[in-house]
């Protein structure tokens, strides 16, 4: 009996291998995006990162500069009420009516007291603190804030960019997705950002936004990473810490 018992055991084995070896390899890759490694910053760059975004946004309302968390920022404070775990940059939007401002002299004399340089690129600008740590073949250091210009046209935000080739075009908000601004927890302390996140963040990372993580760009060095989606645990939806001390 335990001999035609094994045999059968056997013969299973060998048709299960034979008849359905492409759903296990879809299994396995499943599995795999379930346990897929993200890169995290180190504890030092996330506290700079606070800091940064503290620092910059005290002097934006000092010189009446309006802005809005967008990108990974706005994600963050929406999903983790602070900087994403595995995020290692700072995304906030100024209209172009305000962008003359940004290259004032006072609002450089400013930065500069407060520890910080800005540099204009292709896409907008880098706001960075002086010491910060070099990047090979970058004019900019990290960590850094990025700043988006865009302008209100056909009740809808757009980017302006200096390079053509816009791949951000869905990362828009709709007038009245943006205003009015209201106040977000980041952490420690609060930044201004659209009134209606959602539909932006829906356009931006798509629907399953809430559900999923992944990365796509190393800041550190400025390099692409590959996109792999992984679910999204309770303890991802943490904030990144250290949170503070922040200095004020």
């Amino acid at each position: 009996m335990k001999g035609h018992i094994t045999l059968l055991l056997v013969i299973f084995i060998i048709i299960f291998l034979f008849f359905f070896p492409k759903g296990c390899e879809k299994k396995f890759a499943t599995l795999k995006e379930n346990f897929s490694e993200l890169i995290y910053p180190e504890s030092q760059d996330i506290l700079k990162c606070y800091q940064t975004l503290y620092d910059i946004t005290k002097l934006f309302d000092k010189h009446k500069i309006e802005y809005y968390i967008d990108g990974g920022t706005l994600l963050g404070a929406v999903r983790h009420k602070g900087m994403i775990p595995w995020d290692d940059d700072l995304d906030v939007e100024v209209l172009q009516k305000d962008e003359s401002k940004l290259t004032s002299d006072s609002f450089k004399q400013s930065l500069k007291k407060s520890g910080y340089n800005i540099h204009s690129y292709r896409l907008g600008y880098k706001i960075y603190k002086i010491g910060g740590r070099s990047i090979e073949n970058y004019k900019w250091k990290y960590p850094f804030l990025d700043i988006f210009i865009s302008k209100i046209e056909d009740n809808r935000t757009k980017l302006v960019l200096s390079n053509k080739n816009n791949n951000w075009d869905n990362c828009h908000f709709l007038k009245d997705e943006l205003y009015p601004l209201k106040k977000y927890k980041f952490g420690k302390f609060k930044v201004t950002g659209p009134n209606d996140p959602y539909g932006y963040l829906n356009k931006c990372y798509g629907k399953d936004w809430n559900s999923v993580k992944y990365q796509e760009w190393n800041h550190k060095d400025e390099k692409r990473i590959e996109k792999v989606k992984s679910v999204l645990t309770k303890f991802d939806r943490k904030p990144a810490t250290p949170m503070g001390p922040i200095k004020k």
